[in-house]
């Protein structure tokens, strides 16, 4: 470590990570700990793993056994635990086999008898116990029981919704023999398990369902739909979705109005920044729509990517172009 002048003021380490929240990492041997600015050792090198502090702590590892330590060098969680994943106000560990929630404090919130708990973005857990699932939030309690079908080939983002910012409530999928349905946030029943032969869940209002080959959508108190039924669909958001019908693929409202239908083979939702497209497929070919469905970049490119939120780069006869999307045009060609 040197400073501005390129004094040097620790060179004794096989490693020193980038600092992060005033400390580094540092490794010599087999062992870690932590330095800070100045290069004094505030952390003892006597752990077989320590990562870059967050939040003012940083999970380690001593003996083969996981916990936390803050950056006075006191373990806030004793390294007893096989493995530990920390958050700002909570921790997912996992000991004797099996997985709980421990507070920032120790204190158990969900207890250490699951073989699988995942955290999803909506700030609920998945919790899975002989087979069984069920969702609980970050205080423990639970929103469903523990008695739903579980299977491994389940994305759990497929279980529940994620509510846009107009949007306040939650929704779950539950199987109960094989049967799916829907709950809300609060454990009620949605949609009974086995009414239709599958539901997706909730996105923006609208529901699909599968049934007798097709997908059909419905509001989500299943007094309103759409009266077409389609091949292939994608979920709706921000008042649009993609559905494929008699094998074109369009785009349409949440009353079933097409508001696409240009001949295509394949549309895709993509969030570039904060902003949604449309990448569209033509002959072979592809371009990009915004929001409101209007030509950004016409469909006649070999290829469409980017690197940078507002650049994206366009290939054509084996050549690349650079288009920027806060001036509405192509800036570079090679």
């Amino acid at each position: 470590l040197i400073d501005r002048n390129g004094e040097t003021i620790t060179a004794d380490f096989d490693e020193i990570n980038n600092f992060s929240n005033g400390l580094a990492v540092v490794k010599k041997g087999n062992k870690c700990g932590a330095i800070n600015r100045l290069g004094k050792i505030v952390i003892p090198l006597v752990y077989e793993k320590l990562n870059d502090f967050k939040n003012e702590h940083a999970v380690c590892s001593k003996d083969g056994k996981f916990g936390i330590i803050d950056k006075n060098n006191y373990l806030t969680i004793k390294p007893e635990y096989d493995w530990i994943e920390a958050y700002s106000n909570f921790i997912r560990a996992k000991k004797n086999g099996n997985y709980g929630l421990l507070s920032a404090k120790e204190n158990t919130i969900i207890p250490f008898e699951f073989e699988r708990i995942d955290k999803t973005d909506c700030g609920i857990f998945l919790l899975v116990k002989n087979g069984k699932y069920g969702f609980a939030e970050e205080s423990g309690c639970l929103i469903t029981d523990i008695n739903n079908d579980f299977d491994s080939r389940f994305q759990v983002e497929d279980l529940y919704s994620k509510p846009e910012k107009q949007e306040k409530q939650l929704y779950l999928k539950i199987y109960q023999n094989e049967k799916p349905g829907i709950v809300n946030q609060n454990g009620k029943v949605i949609i009974e398990p086995g009414t239709y032969d599958d539901v997706s869940v909730p996105s923006n209002g609208m529901i699909s369902v599968f049934r007798k080959g097709k997908f059909e959508f419905y509001d989500i108190k299943q007094t309103k739909m759409i009266r077409q039924k389609y091949d292939q669909y994608a979920h709706f958001f921000r008042e649009k979705a993609i559905v494929k019908k008699n094998d074109k693929m369009i785009i349409i409202d949440k009353n079933g109005k097409e508001l696409f239908t240009d001949i295509c083979e394949k549309i895709e939702r993509l969030h570039i920044s904060d902003n949604y497209y449309f990448l569209v497929t033509k002959k072979g070919l592809k371009g990009l729509l915004t929001s409101d469905l209007k030509w950004l970049i016409p469909a006649e490119f070999e290829l469409i990517s980017w690197d940078y939120p507002n650049f994206i780069t366009l290939q054509k006869d084996e050549k690349n172009n650079v288009f920027s999307i806060s001036q509405n045009k192509i800036i570079w060609k090679e």
